[in-house]
């Protein structure tokens, strides 16, 4: 926490939502997954699994978060639809300025 507050940019607090019995597990039980996390703009982040290795998604991928995306007419504490993050280097996919107005 001491670390995104050193951002001094507002911190984002995402709770995970939760289906079935699933309130009751633990992050290991929940494979890795906590049930709150906590983002700022400008935050390192590393990916904990493999999603698109073909392009460099990949388990232990650094990134800098640089924005959130939220569902029309809402903003915090409703849950982003999409956190933006930069990859560093050895990420060879899309870039989501080609889409999105950033």
């Amino acid at each position: 926490m001491a670390k995104l507050q050193s951002l001094n940019k507002p911190i984002a607090t995402i709770k995970a939502r939760h289906s079935g019995g699933a309130q009751t597990l633990s992050a290991d039980e929940m494979g890795g997954l906590e049930s709150v996390i906590y983002l700022t703009k400008g935050a390192r982040v590393m990916l904990t699994i493999n999603i698109w290795t073909k392009v460099g998604l990949c388990n232990g991928a650094l990134g800098t978060v640089i924005d959130f995306v939220y569902a029309k007419d809402q903003a915090p504490p409703n849950l982003p639809i999409c956190v933006l993050v930069q990859f560093d280097e050895d990420y060879s996919g899309p870039s989501a300025s080609a889409r999105f107005a950033i």
